[in-house]
């Protein structure tokens, strides 16, 4: 029984790294904690909200070719500026919202794999976040883990 359980569980987990496949978890709507960082595997678009001094969440990955939306909720401005490396305050110049006041939004595609930093121009380093772009699985081999988890689990369930 305990190794029916698991096959079931590893077939949820192969579905989870599909593309186009989201799953929220409580407290962090629309993201999959993976550690410290929020996963948005397979989504197209991901927001990011800007409120109370602080990015929500300011620790995301996401696959090349999505985009990030930056919204100021804030009453006082707020930049997303690319930074050089985590802490450093030194634009990078990949990209730029320029001052965003209350309502604004700013967006950006990431067409490069890698982590990009960045901060608030205003606030400096008590307003950071880092955007990590991953390369998207390939569906082939994520197929083939979802059947071989799927066999394993109906064929260890019709033993059981």
């Amino acid at each position: 029984m305990r190794v029916a359980i698991l096959a079931y569980v590893f077939c949820l987990a192969s579905v989870a790294f599909l593309p186009g496949v989201a799953f929220s978890h409580s407290g962090h709507p629309g993201g999959t904690p993976i550690g410290s960082t929020l996963a948005f595997p397979g989504e197209s678009l991901v927001n990011v909200s800007i409120q109370g001094f602080a990015f929500h969440a300011p620790d995301i990955t996401i696959d090349v070719g999505a985009t990030v939306l930056w919204t100021n909720l804030d009453d006082s401005e707020h930049t997303a500026t690319s930074q050089t490396g985590p802490g450093t305050l030194v634009g990078s110049g990949v990209f730029g919202s320029g001052l965003l006041s209350i309502n604004q939004s700013y967006q950006f595609t990431f067409t490069d794999i890698g982590e990009f930093h960045y901060y608030c121009l205003p606030h400096g380093s008590s307003m950071q976040g880092v955007v990590r772009v991953t390369a998207v699985p390939e569906p082939s081999a994520m197929l083939l883990m979802i059947g071989f988890g799927m066999m394993t689990f109906h064929r260890l369930r019709r033993n059981a």
